[in-house]
């Protein structure tokens, strides 16, 4: 099965997540985009975010 390339950055971004201590993030428009959902992700990891 071939993966599309949204999977592999959404993977990359988790493992980014699970990895950090503190995310800093912009995010422009909010839903329904990969840095949305990662910075959900964070939210569920219980990782500290600062949003500029």
């Amino acid at each position: 099965m071939m993966s599309l390339p949204y999977t592999k950055i959404t993977k990359r971004n988790e493992w980014i997540i699970d990895n950090c201590d503190l995310l800093v993030c912009h995010i422009q428009e909010t839903y329904k985009s990969v840095a949305y959902n990662t910075v959900k992700y964070a939210q569920k990891q219980n990782k500290a975010i600062i949003y500029i």
